[in-house]
């Protein structure tokens, strides 16, 4: 008697559960619930293009100032502008000090090389 009192009351809540999933607006508007989630794919997939094209803008800025700074130290456009880069032994000359008299030289231009010797040198005061 126990047993079926508790079948019975099993039988009853698992009832109620069915008549309130009957009347839940899923059972009786699928659509709504199509549509919403509609609304909520189209949405993510707005948000996920748009951040695609901030992240693909970020990075082709950064590509574009790496670009420009490559270009500020590239030292061909320098030797464009009318300098010259001078190499004692296939190493760069910066200071007079790192020069001798009858030393040999190799200029580079912008179309060629020029070799000279030193024949004098004279110090900035």
């Amino acid at each position: 008697e126990k047993l079926l009192k508790q079948i019975n009351i099993l039988i009853d809540n698992k009832k109620h559960t069915l008549a309130l999933l009957k009347t839940s607006y899923i059972f009786k508007e699928p659509k709504i619930l199509i549509r919403n989630n509609a609304y909520l794919y189209n949405d993510l997939l707005k948000r996920l293009k748009m951040n695609k094209d901030i992240l693909l803008n970020n990075k082709v800025n950064i590509y574009t100032n790496l670009l420009n700074k490559l270009e500020i130290l590239n030292p061909i456009t320098t030797i464009k502008r009318g300098y010259s880069i001078t190499k004692k032994e296939g190493l760069v000359i910066s200071s007079i000090d790192n020069v001798e008299k009858n030393d040999i030289l190799k200029t580079e231009l912008i179309d060629g090389y020029i070799e000279c010797k030193v024949l004098e040198k004279t110090k900035n005061s």
